[in-house]
């Protein structure tokens, strides 16, 4: 880390997107651990308690007496990406990457804002010049695939996946989003063969009865659409329901009953949700 004043102290700078409750998290932006000046902590707390606005103004006051702090350029391309200011955070994260053209997370943090700007191809670019300096990031993988089922990769998006699913298991992480991603990007392509695979692997494991096991539990036909429904807890919970039931309805033919869910989550109008990106692109490509 570049930069850093003494005396420091170790603040930990928690990664959200909307996404908290997964069971893997999706899309870290940077490190967990930032070195900072003891007398300035207030940007890098208010950022961790979700005051976004107040933290901008004092990672501006910081940058302005010393431009090349990249903890504080770290932090504030953070804050703009959680408080959806995609555009800003894609600019604040380049500013950092043309400081230090290797810094993983900075890649990782532009594909982030680029994936929700809808520029998947862009995105896929940034996480996979990411992957090269953290090979073994089964969250890098996930985002991979996430990117690739918007460009229609649905093929590599689907070995994504699983590549991230074996990452995860390998740290004793449940992993069913991977799982669900791969299931349903095999789907896109008809592949039967290797979506019925991907469910026999997720029968080794005893997911938790917390969110997202109801939607493993509905694509096995453990349960239906209306039950899938009743068990979130959510608005996120809610979009990923429609999303994921309109594809196992389009993948059942159900085309018209598929749009439906489909549109629903499209029109929520969340745009920081995954799912919803999903949504959009497969009615895109109705």
């Amino acid at each position: 880390m570049k930069d850093h004043l003494s005396p420091c102290a170790l603040i930990y700078c928690l990664f959200f997107l909307t996404l908290n409750g997964q069971v893997e998290t999706i899309f870290p932006d940077q490190p967990d651990i930032i070195l900072v000046q003891t007398d300035r902590l207030d940007a890098f707390q208010n950022l961790e308690a979700g005051n976004y606005e107040l933290a901008l103004e004092q990672f501006d006051q910081l940058l302005k007496e010393k431009p090349n702090y990249i903890s504080a350029l770290m932090g504030k391309a953070k804050s703009h990406l959680q408080s959806g200011q995609y555009q800003e955070a894609y600019d604040t994260y380049l500013k950092v990457l043309a400081k230090d053209p290797s810094d993983h997370y900075s890649l990782k943090g532009i594909g982030n804002a680029a994936l929700f700007l809808d520029q998947a191809d862009i995105a896929l670019s940034y996480y996979k010049r990411a992957l090269v300096f953290k090979p073994s990031d089964a969250q890098l993988y996930e985002a991979i695939a996430i990117s690739q089922m918007c460009t229609n990769d649905y093929l590599n998006a689907a070995e994504s996946a699983k590549m991230a699913s074996l990452m995860y298991n390998k740290k004793g992480i449940e992993a069913p989003y991977s799982l669900i991603l791969a299931y349903f990007s095999y789907a896109q392509i008809n592949d039967k063969e290797n979506m019925q695979q991907v469910l026999s692997y997720g029968k080794k494991f005893n997911f938790k009865q917390r969110w997202p096991t109801p939607v493993v539990q509905y694509i096995k036909g453990e349960i239906n659409a209306s039950e899938l429904i009743s068990l979130v807890q959510s608005e996120k919970e809610e979009i990923e329901a429609h999303t994921y039931i309109g594809l196992k309805l389009r993948l059942n033919e159900q085309f018209d009953e598929s749009e439906i869910h489909l549109s629903w989550a499209k029109d929520s109008g969340r745009n920081d949700i995954l799912e919803t990106l999903i949504a959009k692109h497969i009615l895109r490509q109705s």
